[in-house]
C-alpha cells in the first residue's frame, strides 16, 4: 500500500486556517459581525452595508511550517537513550488574493456590490522520513534502507459576487454566489535500497470545480452593538481525477466532494473608550460528518466542529492598528 504518513487531515480535504486577509486572520478569522471589505461578500455579505463609498483590499501571505519527528533509542539494556531525528521537514507557500466593495445605490435603502478571490481550501502538505539500520553492526552504520515521501500541492480558491441592501434601518440582508476551483495534486513514492524492485511512486491529479452561496444578515442593535448570521451553502466540488505512477497508462475518472454547509453566527462590540477599541466573537458549527466523498467508500470519518472565534482591534494615536484572534 502507499505509504501511510498522512498525519495531516487536512491534506485531503483542505486547510481550516486559509489565508483571507490580514485583519481576517490576524482576529481569529472573526468577521460574520465585522465589515471585512469585499471578503463579507464571503464571510456574511449583509455586513457589505457597512460601506459608505468604495474599499479596495490586496494581500500577500507566505505560509512556513517546520515538522520534526523522532525516534526514540535504546540501549543494549532496553532503557530509554534519547530521541532520533528521523524526518526535518520546512516547507514554505505563498498565497495571497484581492477585496472591492462598492456602493452602488445611495438612499435609505442602499445597496453594495462586492468582489473578491481568496484562498479557501489549501491542501499543501509535504512530508519525508527515512528509515536506517537500527543494527550497530551494519556496514555502513546506521545506512538508510528506506525513503518515505508523501507530497500534496494545490488550493482551492473562491471567486465571489455579493450583493447587500439595508432592508430597514439597522437591518440588511445579503447574498454572495461563489464559484470554486482549484487543484490538488498528490504523490506517494517509497524507494527500498535493498529491494529496489519493490520500490514505487504513486500520482494522483485533481482538478475541482463547483458553486455554492452564502445568505448573511446583519442587525445593528445600537451604534456600539452588532449582530451577524450568515449560512453558506454545501459545496459540491468536482472535476476529473487523473492516477498514475510506475510507467503505468494513466486512469481518469470522475471524482467528487460535498463539503457540508456552515452556520455562523457572532457579535460586535465597540465601548466608548478614545482611543477605539472592537471586541468581537463568533461560534461556527459545521457538519464535517456530513462530509461525502466519492473517492471514500466507507466515508470520510470526519467529525462535527464547533469553531469558537474571537478578536480585539485596539485603534492607538495616529490611527496605528493592533489586532489579537484567538480560535
Amino acid at each position: 500500500a502507499p505509504a501511510g504518513a498522512v498525519p495531516q487531515v487536512e491534506s485531503g480535504y483542505g486547510a481550516q486556517n486559509a489565508f483571507l486577509l490580514p485583519e481576517v486572520n490576524a482576529m481569529g478569522s472573526t468577521g460574520v459581525a465585522l465589515y471585512r471589505g469585499g471578503v463579507s461578500g464571503l464571510l456574511n455579505p449583509a455586513m457589505l452595508t457597512a460601506e459608505t463609498s468604495g474599499r479596495f483590499d490586496v494581500a500577500l501571505a507566505l505560509d512556513h511550517r517546520d515538522e520534526d519527528r523522532f525516534q526514540p533509542v535504546y540501549d543494549t539494556f532496553s532503557s530509554y537513550v534519547t530521541d532520533m531525528v528521523i524526518a526535518s521537514n520546512r516547507q514554505d507557500r505563498f498565497g495571497g488574493g484581492f477585496a472591492l466593495a462598492r456602493r452602488v445605490v445611495a438612499g435609505a435603502n442602499p445597496v453594495v456590490m462586492s468582489l473578491s478571490l481568496a484562498d479557501r481550501y489549501d491542501f499543501g502538505y509535504a512530508f519525508a522520513e527515512e528509515i536506517r539500520d537500527p543494527d550497530s553492526g551494519s556496514t555502513p552504520r546506521d545506512q538508510i534502507l528506506e525513503d518515505r515521501t508523501y507530497e500534496v500541492t494545490g488550493v482551492l480558491r473562491q471567486a465571489t459576487l455579493g450583493a447587500a441592501t439595508e432592508v430597514m434601518d439597522g437591518f440588511s440582508l445579503g447574498v454572495g454566489v461563489h464559484y470554486a476551483f482549484g487543484s490538488r495534486d498528490a504523490a506517494w513514492a517509497r524507494r527500498y535500497y535493498d529491494t529496489p524492485d519493490s520500490s514505487y511512486r504513486r500520482t494522483e491529479a485533481w482538478e475541482p470545480t463547483g458553486y455554492n452561496a452564502t445568505l448573511g444578515a446583519r442587525v445593528r442593535l445600537s451604534p456600539r452593538v452588532e449582530l451577524g448570521a450568515a449560512y453558506e451553502t454545501p459545496l459540491n466540488a468536482d472535476g476529473a481525477l487523473v492516477r498514475g505512477g510506475d510507467g503505468e497508462p494513466a486512469v481518469e475518472e470522475s471524482a467528487e466532494i460535498r463539503y457540508p454547509g456552515e452556520l455562523r453566527v457572532g457579535l460586535a462590540v465597540r465601548p466608548r473608550n478614545n482611543p477605539r477599541t472592537v471586541f468581537t466573537g463568533e461560534v461556527a458549527y459545521r457538519e464535517w460528518s456530513a462530509l461525502e466523498d466519492s473517492r471514500a467508500a466507507a466515508g470520510a470519518g470526519l467529525a462535527d466542529v464547533v469553531d469558537a472565534r474571537f478578536g480585539v482591534e485596539h485603534t492607538f494615536a495616529g490611527a496605528t492598528r493592533a489586532m489579537f484572534g484567538f480560535r
